[in-house]
């Protein structure tokens, strides 16, 4: 709103200085900007597939298993942790491109809207069932849980769930 108050009122030298400011506060978490990062360095510094799963989900702001999932996507073999190296779940050039277009080109907020806060233990526990229930619900629909019970569902998959759950009261107050 302030940059189009700018532009409007054509004080322009205003409107790029703040949009300047605006850029650079978006830089990732971790400190490093996109103009200085690299998609891959075989020295060992600071590329993309230097980073761990988890410190590339904390420099970006997203959830893992959205990292996690992208991965899969792209062919990386499962089972993968939040502390395998990039390097050794993605092997082609390709993939890591895909991979940094994601998390450069989104909005991490929108993406970790798809993500449920509550873990599938939350789940459970707030529909008074079993951890393993849940677990089960999840396999028998394909659900992948990255981190067993610990894991954030993606919205949809959240909603299956509990149309599970909540056929399961239905039966049970009988």
């Amino acid at each position: 709103r302030w940059a189009q108050e700018k532009h409007h009122d054509g004080t322009w030298e205003e409107f790029v200085k703040g949009s300047e400011r605006l850029s650079a506060s978006f830089a990732p978490a971790g400190g490093r900007s996109l103009d200085t990062f690299n998609i891959t360095d075989s020295e060992g510094g600071f590329g993309l597939d230097s980073l761990t799963v988890e410190a590339l989900a904390h420099d970006y702001r997203l959830p893992m298993e959205l990292v996690l999932r992208k991965m899969f996507e792209l062919g990386a073999p499962l089972p993968m942790s939040s502390q395998d190296r990039i390097r050794d779940c993605l092997e082609s050039k390709e993939q890591l491109d895909s991979l940094l277009e994601m998390v450069t080109s989104f909005d991490s907020v929108d993406l970790g809207e798809n993500y449920s806060e509550n873990t599938v233990e939350d789940l459970a526990y707030e529909y008074d069932f079993d951890t393993n229930l849940l677990v089960d619900i999840c396999h028998s629909e394909d659900i992948y849980l990255w981190f067993k019970e610990k894991t954030h569902l993606l919205k949809i998959d959240e909603e299956i769930v509990i149309s599970h759950l909540e056929g399961l009261m239905g039966r049970n107050s009988y």
